[in-house]
């Protein structure tokens, strides 16, 4: 069985929860709507339609029969410190971000070396 509320732990609100296959533009006002899940924590961004925070839920708790707790997330959930940007632009630019970065490194024990 799965989990059909959440709470909002920031205000107390327990409500049903949109699923992935419900777009943003047609959730119920009641709901909490979805705003899709962090890759690399998997992590899932609802917000409360009570207080408007933005809440991560632990995608492992929908399983639980319990409702499932909505954490408080500061900001929205574009604003996840632990995602990454996944655009092109940045694929692209990533062998030459490490390269400077070794390169910097390098230099930085080769100063340290030679001071002593």
């Amino acid at each position: 069985m799965l989990a059909h509320q959440i709470i909002c732990m920031e205000c107390g609100y327990q409500g049903s929860f949109d699923t992935q296959e419900v777009s943003i533009e047609n959730t119920r006002q009641d709901c909490f709507k979805y705003f899709g899940h962090n890759p690399f924590t998997s992590a899932m961004h609802y917000q409360c339609p009570e207080c408007n925070s933005y809440l991560k839920v632990d995608p492992m708790d929908i399983f639980k029969m319990h409702p499932v707790k909505g954490q408080a997330h500061p900001g929205g959930p574009a604003m996840d410190m632990s995602s990454v940007s996944v655009d092109t632009d940045f694929l692209w630019q990533l062998p030459g971000m490490i390269k400077d970065r070794v390169l910097g490194l390098t230099k930085y024990i080769s100063s340290r070396i030679s001071a002593q």
